[in-house]
């Protein structure tokens, strides 16, 4: 069973939190264990681990985090947490990569089920499957980093503190 992020972008203001619109949702194990520890199975290094619901959360946001044995791992981060952390630091890319033997050259992500389980093709394509190391801001996936760009639009008038994310997933 996959497990999937679920959770709604705040701007607090007086104490009182006010939801604008929901988080990205694209299922990455390498995003999630970077985010809190969540399915980290590549060992990535967290921002923080699950710190439940923030006090002050949106009332809609607190509603639709509220179903019992079905989602776990609550959290939220500001953008100063997002800012303070280690991007640079040297994980690895949880999926597997094909790199030519001959040239050392990464020809792409290896789609697991079917590479894996069929080692005749891998030897007939001339590669082997690698986990590579990258930098963790690397591992950011797109439609993310779009959006802590647009926390930072939000942070200019509210302020980094006052700009998070609040989220908990499934499975």
């Amino acid at each position: 069973m996959g497990c999937d992020i679920h959770g709604y972008l705040e701007v607090v203001i007086k104490d009182s939190a006010d939801t604008l619109h929901s988080i990205p949702t694209d299922r990455n194990y390498d995003w999630f264990g970077i985010l809190a520890d969540v399915r980290n199975y590549a060992n990535q290094k967290p921002i923080d681990t699950p710190r439940g619901l923030p006090e002050n959360v949106d009332l809609w946001a607190a509603s639709d985090s509220n179903e019992p044995g079905h989602f776990h791992s609550h959290s939220w981060l500001s953008l100063r947490d997002f800012k303070e952390h280690d991007w640079d630091f040297e994980a690895i890319n949880g999926r597997l990569s094909t790199v030519d033997k001959t040239t050392g050259e990464e020809k792409g992500k290896a789609v697991y089920t079917w590479l894996q389980d069929n080692p005749e093709e891998v030897a007939k394509r001339n590669v082997e499957l690698k986990h590579l190391t990258r930098k963790a801001k690397e591992l950011i996936p797109y439609r993310w980093q779009c959006f802590i760009e647009y926390m930072g639009i939000l942070a200019q008038k509210y302020g980094d503190e006052n700009v998070r994310v609040v989220f908990w997933f499934d499975n």
